[in-house]
């Protein structure tokens, strides 16, 4: 692969025309004035969810894994439920971070706080990386990140389940930050020169690719599609080496993970329909069809893309850059882009009857986003390779009627039939973080939770009964325990307090006790 790329960065300046030295051409390759604003925009979509971190509060499945990791052990959790329950194997070990697992309740919004701040880390690191080793400036490394980021935040089907239910968050965003980081080994493999740099590099990306699988189905069903796509690149052996190995062991991890018994003993246990396999890619195509347009159709992607279109095709002229000389093959990332979205879908529907779930959906979005932006740039960089024109931007008026569109569409509440009932509606994850946070809801929210604790603490009965919860943030609420005492979440909840049992009152009247 590295051979390959060095002489691509010696084809590709001769193709495309030399390009200016010094200052003017940094500022020529991507405006920094675009750079900066896309680093303000990332910081405006991101502060509403740190905020929101300081507001969070613990779920029903937070409060048993992370007992069985205090009271067995970690090693002892990941192999009972590797055997008995699931072949998430990664998603078992990272247990043992669980704040309940190591501290107590006081823990959990730091630990909230610090989860995000590693997942926007993650997101800088491979931005960066993309872009080094090609003179790119530093503010516009800093920024390539945001061009994901943005997107994902307002497109995000569950705050909840990426962030503030940490059991759902160490298990698929977690993930998704591993796999972001293992795209910013590789970068930096693309672009490294000296030896010791290269190995601690190769560690990095092994470690992370044998980790990565064994969090979710869903990237092992994209490992098995990179396979499938870059099946005959490693017939004619044009991958080779240490790719390949790196590839190998992926699908390895991603076999150990599926096969584990534990995920058969819990098929054989499921109540779950178990469609036939033509009805469930019937179904997974229409679902994936569907998807994608509600990716696209709000605007958000198309828009954005459309703006950095001219930075993009700039970039794409430099060939030494990791990001181009990963898509230097041009049909791999859009193939392996549907592919692995299909595969995904078709996984769900025969596994357990449905889509993938909402925190499964994040995890999606994330691919989706990756796989779209480095489909752009290899065709954009087999377009000049080719020789052929660059494709028309917009002048400067048009970029900034995108803007003040883009703006529109964030800010919107879509009320066109104008209901009052509908004024101020949020209408993606950002909106209806700052609307959580802005309104009061969340501290209201976190009042309510904190006198739980209280009631509960100071009652010395063994069994207690609590208020339902009047306030439930869309943002950060996700699941009450309820007026059974003998159900799992109110055993457990009960377990963590040392009581016997714990329940919530019945709603009141004209008031359900509900999400």
């Amino acid at each position: 692969m590295q051979n390959g790329g060095e002489q691509l960065a010696q084809q590709v300046p001769a193709m495309v025309g030399a390009e200016p030295d010094g200052r003017e051409a940094r500022e020529r390759l991507v405006g920094g004035k675009g750079a900066v604003a896309l680093l303000v925009t990332a910081g405006a979509c991101l502060l509403p969810f740190l905020c929101l971190a300081f507001y969070a509060h613990p779920y029903l499945d937070d409060f048993v894994f992370p007992a069985t990791v205090r009271q067995h052990g970690v090693w002892q959790h990941v192999a009972t439920t590797y055997g008995q329950w699931s072949g998430r194997f990664s998603s078992s070990l990272v247990t043992a971070l669980h704040p309940l697992a190591w501290g107590g309740l006081g823990a959990y919004q730091p630990f909230v706080f610090g989860l995000i701040l590693f997942f926007a880390a993650s997101v800088a690191f491979a931005g960066w990386n993309l872009l080094g080793g090609g003179g790119v400036p530093a503010r516009v490394r800093l920024a390539a990140g945001s061009l994901f980021l943005v997107p994902f935040l307002l497109l995000l089907p569950s705050p909840t389940e990426a962030f503030y239910w940490a059991t759902s968050a160490l298990a698929y965003t977690l993930a998704t930050a591993c796999c972001l980081v293992l795209l910013g080994a590789l970068a930096r493999l693309a672009s490294a020169e000296r030896a010791g740099a290269r190995a601690v590099w190769w560690a990095l990306a092994l470690m992370v690719a044998a980790l990565a699988p064994g969090f979710s189905e869903i990237i092992g069903c994209f490992v098995l599609a990179l396979l499938l796509v870059l099946a005959p690149q490693i017939w004619q052996r044009r991958l080779a080496g240490a790719p390949l190995a790196l590839l190998l062991l992926a699908v390895g991890a991603a076999a150990v993970a599926t096969l584990a018994p534990g995920n058969f003993a819990r098929q054989a246990a499921s109540l779950h329909p178990h469609l036939p396999l033509g009805r469930s890619l019937g179904l997974a195509a229409v679902a994936l069809g569907y998807s994608l347009y509600g990716w696209l159709a709000n605007g958000f992607v198309i828009l954005l893309t459309l703006l950095v279109l001219p930075a993009l095709q700039r970039l794409a002229g430099r060939a030494q850059l990791p990001l181009v000389r990963l898509a230097r093959w041009v049909w791999v990332w859009p193939t392996w882009l549907f592919l692995g979205l299909l595969l995904c879908y078709v996984f769900s529907y025969v596994a357990v009857g449905t889509p993938p779930p909402s925190r499964a959906r994040n995890v999606l979005v994330a691919f989706f986003l990756v796989g779209w932006l480095m489909s752009w740039v290899g065709l954009l960089a087999h377009r000049q390779r080719r020789g052929l024109a660059p494709l028309p931007t917009l002048p400067a008026y048009g970029r900034a009627a995108l803007l003040a569109l883009l703006g529109l569409l964030i800010a919107s509440d879509h009320n066109s039939k104008l209901k009052r009932e509908a004024v101020g509606t949020p209408t993606n994850s950002v909106a209806q973080a700052y609307r959580d946070w802005l309104s009061g809801d969340a501290a209201r929210y976190d009042r309510e939770e904190e006198a739980r604790y209280q009631l509960i603490r100071s009652t010395p009965a063994k069994s207690v009964e609590i208020q339902p919860l009047r306030v439930k943030p869309e943002t950060l609420f996700w699941w009450d325990i309820s007026t059974n005492p003998t159900l799992w979440g109110n055993r457990a909840y009960a377990a963590f307090f040392n009581k016997q049992a714990i329940w919530t009152a019945p709603a009141p009247p004209g008031k359900p006790n509900k999400r």
